[in-house]
């Protein structure tokens, strides 16, 4: 599950990289409490 959920991070990190760049602490932060519920 983890794994599954790793990639899908990644999936959209890599669509989303030109905006995420530059919040990309926002987004780290996001992607934990996503995982901590999940």
């Amino acid at each position: 599950m983890c794994i599954c959920i790793h990639i899908h991070t990644y999936s959209i990190h890599r669509i989303i990289y030109p905006f995420y760049k530059r919040y990309i602490f926002k987004f780290t932060l996001l992607s934990m409490i996503i995982n901590y519920y999940i």
